[in-house]
């Protein structure tokens, strides 16, 4: 699959690698298009179309009748027919979308609803390498993702997201029912009440820093700690342990790239270096052990690589120079 290649809606309808993309199988051509989804907005619209239809039709396909599918496509298309004052070309193109669109509702209608089915949708969020996204979720919390994240939660409960990456949360509060927010890790899950707190799952681990208000980290069925302003715990689900647990002095230091900033407090070059590769999805190499070794105090954009690298050029002396996907220091 070409990834700069326009996606042909009837086409990739018709393709067995993007319905098993549909349907979560793992395998090496569905996971080509789990990449275009994250990497190519333009493509992204055109396969949530898609999805739609592919999702709806194995339902209850077995249900319904062509004859059933034709009739309802036959009443959309005169209605729109009349309503529509768009040049042929146009109205062809739409109407070549709501064939299948008024196919997927008589399917789901029959079977289920087409409200539940809405409501059962789950919603993605993705950002790519050097990129940061600030959005509002259904009940008003806000939220903002570092660069290579991903958030996901079922329009039913939007106020229980999985997600991967490192996202600041700003949680709305519930107090007519006291609704907690629940966001699950690969390595716990954090129930909220309303506060703001970051959470980072890289490394192989989930780190949590709580700015304000109060959260409760469930390790697993038997192990809750709960977290006030300005504790920060460091939680490995693969060793079963808690890898730090500490108060954080400089919480600006670790909530920085929300503003576009790393700062960097008296950490080395290699320390360094190993941000900038999750940020911007680079390799390093220092050509010199003893440069290693050496201590950086201020910050460096996280949104802008040739900034980045020019401000690491001047600021900081370094002889440092992009080449491909390689950032190399000598």
């Amino acid at each position: 699959m070409k990834q700069n290649k326009p996606i042909d809606f009837d086409k990739i309808l018709e393709d067995p690698s993007f319905i098993q993309w549909v349907q979560g199988e793992q395998n090496s051509r569905a996971q080509e298009w789990e990449y275009r989804y994250q990497h190519d907005s333009a493509a992204r619209e055109m396969m949530d179309r898609a999805r739609l239809v592919v999702e709806g039709i194995p339902f209850h396909q077995r249900f319904i009748s062509p004859a059933k599918v034709n009739t309802a496509w036959n009443n959309l298309e005169a209605e729109l027919e009349r309503q529509s004052d768009r040049p042929s070309e146009k109205r062809g193109k739409v109407m070549n979308f709501w064939k299948y669109a008024a196919a997927v509702i008589v399917l789901i209608t029959l079977g289920g609803g087409l409200y539940n089915f809405y409501q059962n949708r789950e919603e993605i969020y993705y950002t790519g390498y050097g990129e940061r996204q600030e959005f509002k979720l259904p009940d008003g919390s806000q939220v903002v993702m570092n660069a290579n994240s991903s958030l996901r939660y079922q329009r039913r409960q939007p106020r229980q997201v999985t997600m991967t990456g490192e996202i600041y949360f700003d949680i709305a509060r519930k107090p007519e029912t006291g609704e907690p927010f629940k966001v699950y890790t690969p390595d716990l899950s954090i129930r909220v009440l309303g506060t703001e707190f970051n959470v980072n799952t890289r490394r192989a681990r989930t780190d949590v820093l709580l700015e304000e208000g109060v959260i409760e980290l469930e390790m697993d069925s038997e192990h809750r700690l709960s977290m006030r302003p300005g504790d920060f715990i460091s939680y490995s689900s693969s060793e079963k342990r808690i890898l730090s647990q500490r108060s954080a002095t400089k919480p600006e230091v670790i909530t920085s790239w929300k503003e576009g900033v790393l700062l960097l407090d008296s950490i080395s070059l290699v320390s360094t270096l190993a941000l900038l590769e999750e940020t911007y999805n680079v390799t390093t190499v220092i050509e010199s052990k003893e440069l290693g070794d050496k201590i950086l105090v201020g910050g460096v954009p996280n949104d802008n690589l040739e900034m980045c690298v020019r401000a690491l050029r001047t600021i900081y002396n370094l002889e440092i120079e992009l080449v491909s996907d390689s950032l190399i220091v000598r």
